[in-house]
């Protein structure tokens, strides 16, 4: 079998390699599954245009404006569709240069751009073609701006300087022949002799002054006007073989800059699809280059945590094996504490009556002895029957208050009065073993309060019978102090010895549960380990606190303080309740116990409230009272020689008579017996030896009110 510290290792080791395993498996995860998002990425990118596939596709887009505007301008030479030629190709380098730029950024891209050899020089032509037609006079050369107009020929001019200049001249026709006259007759002509007029019209052309006939003016207009406008035809052909000239030089030039803005924008938009497909292939390949290795790797993964996972499976069920071993030990155990405790708490309370019967006889035999010799072991006796009178009380109280909810039984006392009591009587035991119990009681003790009288006495005989236990020689010395806080009273105590001491690491263990120190092996017979515990128990239900100094060999103070509460007049005890409730009633109380001291005491009791007592020691003779007599309540032991309480208790149950119904309740030296199922018990209440008597006449009135 594997000690509990190593196995406690191995599963923390177990449990570490386990995290380990899942985070190298989450590692891995998330490696292939970024790998696989790349992938992913690519593919989305093969199908979907990246940046620089953007940039491209505008440049394109760019090139095809620019086109399209130079064929419209050089259709209609319009200064408007130059002016858009213009920005398209300025719009399409500057694409350029963006795609330019980016290969700066992306790696990938730029190494993919430098394998296209010429690449930048080409770059460099295209921004000097593009500044030669930006920086160039070819928008200064259309028809607009060549200071070429058709000009009408100015008619006006010529008509208002026109002047007439007229001559009358007589011509006489020369005498024919016979026969010409014949001729003339029968043609029907006749010569006559006729008078000309003739005109001269003056005309100044181009400045000149002109004197001519009419025909020979009209024709002089015609050559003007013929010559005006073969001159004005020939400045227009000028015109036009120099925007022909222009617009050869512009398409050349256009003709490069597309030629070459269309290589390098297929460059780019080849290459950033060369980009996405090359990281595709890179980011298979990166994935498909270790994937057996990665198999590998994950199968032997998978065994070491399947490995790992069954041992922790195992001892995992092995723990479970040995916990569930350990509870039905640790329960068999708590089972033989509780019987082992109720045996400590019966013997501790079958031995209570005869140490009381010791402790009073060997005082007697103390205060009539005349003999010195025997005065020694006389002393001694009385010792040691107080001590074990000490401890047994420890051991019952402890057990009755550890199984059972800590209640205070309030009383008015004068505390002055209490506290020399409890002193005077401890130092007679102290005298015993020579020691001195030095204190004195200030004046302002000398108050009322309401207060539970015998837990006080049980702090006082607990702290100061353990003082005088572990102290050989010397004194002990109880300083007590009363001061008001608001509307209480705090009653503080100092306890000091000249005792064995407590070593420092084990002052915080004195409050423990059956603790003894380990430095006083030779005294621990003296004690049960169970005073103190009572005590800090004690003080806590006051709402007060206790502390404690000691050094070995020199000596132990313990500090504690109680708060206290004025007594008042409006304040009832039980016992006070009962006498006024019930002093004009007739109660009757039948009382049953084998014990005939502890039937002596509840008699003495009921009666100091003035209810009847009716006592039986045997079952059948307090049965057979029974059936005849009613009473108002019933106390019975819970083992009665051989008879069972419990048996006496159905069999009251069964009785045909108002009996039947009384309240029951129990008394035992059984401390466990508070945990008990009343209902299932049919009794009331339960009432735990030693006896308290504020606490029996708070039950008996508890019971009698709700009956």
């Amino acid at each position: 079998m594997i000690p509990i510290k190593n196995r406690k290792i191995v599963h923390i080791f177990l449990f570490i390699s386990i995290i380990a395993l899942q985070i190298v498996a989450f590692t891995f995860w998330y490696s292939e599954t970024k790998i696989q998002n790349n992938i992913y990425n690519s593919i989305d990118a093969l199908a979907k245009p990246n940046e620089a596939l953007t940039l491209s596709n505008e440049a394109i887009k760019s090139y095809f404006e620019a086109n399209n505007a130079f064929n419209e301008y050089l259709n209609s030479n319009s200064t408007e569709r130059y002016i858009k030629y213009q920005e398209a190709i300025k719009k399409m380098i500057t694409d350029l240069e963006k795609l330019s730029s980016l290969t700066q950024k992306n790696v990938a891209f730029k190494t993919i751009i430098k394998s296209k050899l010429g690449l930048e020089s080409d770059m460099g032509k295209l921004r000097n073609e593009f500044d030669a037609i930006m920086n160039s006079n070819l928008n200064k050369t259309s028809p607009n701006d060549l200071n070429f107009k058709l000009k009408s020929y100015n008619y006006e001019k010529v008509l208002s300087s026109i002047s007439y200049d007229t001559t009358k001249t007589a011509v006489v026709t020369k005498k024919k022949g016979f026969f010409g006259r014949l001729g003339n007759a029968i043609a029907g002509k006749n010569d006559v002799d006729k008078e000309e007029v003739k005109s001269v019209i003056k005309m100044v052309f181009n400045n000149q002054e002109k004197a001519g006939s009419f025909e020979e003016q009209l024709k002089n207009i015609f050559q003007v006007t013929e010559n005006y406008y073969k001159n004005e035809v020939s400045k227009l052909q000028k015109v036009h073989f120099a925007l022909k000239e222009k617009d050869n030089e512009l398409i050349k030039i256009n003709k490069k800059i597309l030629t070459k803005s269309q290589e390098i924008v297929l460059i780019y938009s080849s290459s950033a699809q060369e980009l996405n497909k090359i990281e595709y292939l890179q980011n298979i390949k990166e994935y498909n280059s270790k994937l057996v290795e990665k198999k590998q790797f994950i199968f032997y993964l998978l065994i070491a945590m399947s490995i790992i996972t069954f041992l922790l499976l195992l001892y995992t069920i092995y723990s479970f094996i040995l916990e569930k071993n350990l509870n039905n030990l640790r329960q068999n155990a708590e089972i033989n504490l509780d019987k082992k405790n109720q045996l400590i708490g019966m013997i501790s309370h079958e031995m209570r009556a005869p140490l009381n019967i010791i402790s009073n006889f060997s005082r007697k035999i103390k205060n009539s002895n005349t003999n010195p010799s025997l005065n020694s072991p006389i002393d001694s006796l009385y010792f040691t029957a107080n001590s074990l009178q000490i401890t047994v009380s420890q051991i019952l109280d402890f057990f009755k208050n550890e199984n059972n909810t800590l209640l205070l039984y309030n009383t008015k006392m004068n505390l002055k009065t209490e506290v020399s009591a409890i002193l005077e009587s401890l130092k007679a035991l102290a005298e015993l073993k020579q020691l001195e119990i030095k204190y004195t009681i200030p004046k302002e003790l000398d108050e009322s309060v309401w207060a539970d009288n015998v837990k006080i006495h049980q702090l006082f005989y607990n702290i100061i019978g353990n003082a005088i236990k572990f102290t050989k020689k010397g004194s002990i010395t109880v300083v007590t102090a009363l001061q008001k806080t608001g509307e209480n009273y705090r009653f503080d105590v100092k306890i000091t010895d000249t005792g064995a001491g407590i070593p420092a690491e084990e002052v915080d263990k004195i409050f423990d549960k059956f603790y003894q120190s380990k430095a006083h092996q030779e005294q621990i017979s003296f004690g049960a380990g169970l005073g103190l515990t009572l005590c800090k128990n004690i003080i806590s239900l006051f709402k007060g606190e206790i502390s404690v100094k000691s050094e070995l060999n020199v000596g132990t103070e313990i500090s504690f303080f109680l708060m206290l509460e004025p007594s008042n007049e409006e304040q009832e005890t039980s016992e006070t309740k009962l006498l006024n409730q019930f002093k004009d009633k007739t109660t009757e109380v039948v009382v049953v116990d084998d014990d005939p001291m502890t039937l002596l005491l509840l008699k003495k009791l009921i009666e100091k409230i003035h209810f009847k007592a009716t006592t039986f020691q045997d079952v059948e003779s307090a049965k057979t009272y029974l059936k005849t007599n009613e009473a108002n309540l019933i106390l019975t032991d819970l083992q009665i020689s051989e008879y069972s309480g419990f048996d006496f208790v159905e069999d009251i149950k069964k009785i045909p008579n108002k009996n039947a119904d009384v309240p029951i309740l129990v008394i035992t030296g059984d401390s466990y017996m508070n945990t008990a199922n009343l209902k299932e018990l049919l009794v009331d209440d339960i009432l735990i030896k030693p006896i308290n008597k504020e606490e029996l006449y708070f039950k008996i009135n508890t019971l009698l009110n709700k009956h």
